[in-house]
Formats: C-alpha cells, sequence, structure tokens
C-alpha cells in the first residue's frame, strides 16, 4: 500500500513519519495512563488496609520489626499496583505464615482488588478524557 501511495504522490513518507509521531504519543499517553489508573486503585488499596499498631520502632532489638507497614507502602506504576512490603501478597489473597514455627493465618483483604472495582468508573472516564485528548491533539 505505501508504494501505491508513493506512486500516485500522497506523500507516504510523511504519512509514515506523522503515524511514528502519534505511536510514540500514543505509548507515552498509555504509560501515563496506566501509571494514573494505577495509583486511583493504589489509593484505594490503602484506605483498604487494616491498619494496627504496625512497626515497633522502639523495640529493643534495632532489627526487630523495623518494616514500614503496608498501608505505607502501596503505590501505583505503570505496571499496576505495587508494594514494596513482603507481607503484602499474603495480606491481599490470604494465607498462613509461621514467623516463630505456630501457624498465623492471615485472611483475605482483596485490597487491591476491592479497590479496582470500587474506582472502575472513574479508570474508564479517565481512559475514555485522555484517549480523547490525544486524539485532539494529533487528528
Amino acid at each position: 500500500m505505501a508504494a501505491t501511495l508513493r506512486a500516485k504522490g500522497f506523500g507516504g513518507r510523511e504519512l509514515a513519519r506523522d503515524l511514528e509521531s502519534v505511536k510514540a504519543g500514543l505509548s507515552r499517553e498509555l504509560t501515563a495512563m496506566k501509571r494514573e489508573a494505577a495509583e486511583l486503585v493504589a489509593t484505594g488499596a490503602r484506605g483498604n488496609m487494616r491498619y494496627g499498631p504496625g512497626p515497633r520502632l522502639a523495640a529493643k532489638n534495632p532489627n526487630d520489626d523495623r518494616l514500614p507497614h503496608i498501608r505505607d507502602t502501596i503505590s501505583g506504576q505503570a505496571r499496576g499496583v505495587v508494594s514494596s512490603h513482603p507481607a503484602a501478597k499474603v495480606w491481599e489473597f490470604g494465607g498462613t505464615i509461621a514467623p516463630s514455627g505456630a501457624p498465623i493465618q492471615i485472611p483475605r483483604l482483596e485490597m487491591a482488588q476491592r479497590a479496582g472495582r470500587d474506582r472502575q468508573d472513574d479508570i474508564e472516564r479517565l481512559m475514555a478524557d485522555r484517549v480523547e485528548d490525544l486524539l485532539d491533539r494529533n487528528v
């Protein structure tokens, strides 16, 4: 088809260059959109996390319980909602841990999953607005 466009004088090279420009803009826009949508969900997930006593900063052993609270480690990134806390997945999906040999059952909280369902309309509106803005700038 490109040969046909060149043969008819439609400026196939210019068209290809314009399409590449839109492609690059679309990629950046989609990345920003995913990051913004993930942050919407992360905000809701932080609110869904139980907020108990958290770390004991006054512990006698300086290595004892120095992790930040899970709620404080949840963030939205282009790849999705993430947490650097090693126990975040257990609290999201539930499970059993045995830190001192005695099993502790952790309930399934679905912090991020519930937040995603609760914010679905906001995410759809965000995506529609961002795509519309991109089209307005490039078409």
